[in-house]
């Protein structure tokens, strides 16, 4: 691929890019995330936890990976929900999602991977 209008430094620092990073050189622009094993000790080790999702699993009373896991994202964001009184962004959802498929699997993903399994998403 050549591109058009870089300086000849500019093109050789992105064919050395393409040549080490092969599966991330088509995604320029976008921002990409690398799944990763990462097995966590405990709730505050998930990839997508801060203090706000540690928050609202300890208000749904979430306080192990073993419960985690055995929950469903859909559920839970409906309990935050209605635990709150206040409508939730969708992507706490997503965040859900993501924390309980690692708790489950290891594989640690960032949220918006899974924002396309949310309920009236195509």
């Amino acid at each position: 691929m050549v591109i058009v209008g870089l300086s000849p430094i500019l093109r050789a620092r992105h064919a050395h890019f393409r040549l080490r990073h092969p599966l991330r050189a088509g995604h320029a622009g976008r921002r990409v995330s690398r799944a990763k094993r990462h097995p966590a000790q405990s709730l505050a080790d998930l990839r997508n936890v801060g203090r706000a999702t540690l928050g609202d699993f300890a208000t749904l009373g979430i306080t192990t990976l073993t419960e985690l896991a055995a929950s469903d994202p859909d559920v839970l964001y409906r309990a935050l929900e209605r635990a709150t009184g206040l409508r939730q962004d969708p992507c706490v959802r997503d965040v859900f999602a993501a924390t309980i498929h690692q708790a489950r699997t290891g594989e640690a993903l960032d949220w918006w991977h899974f924002t396309h399994e949310r309920p009236g998403r195509a």
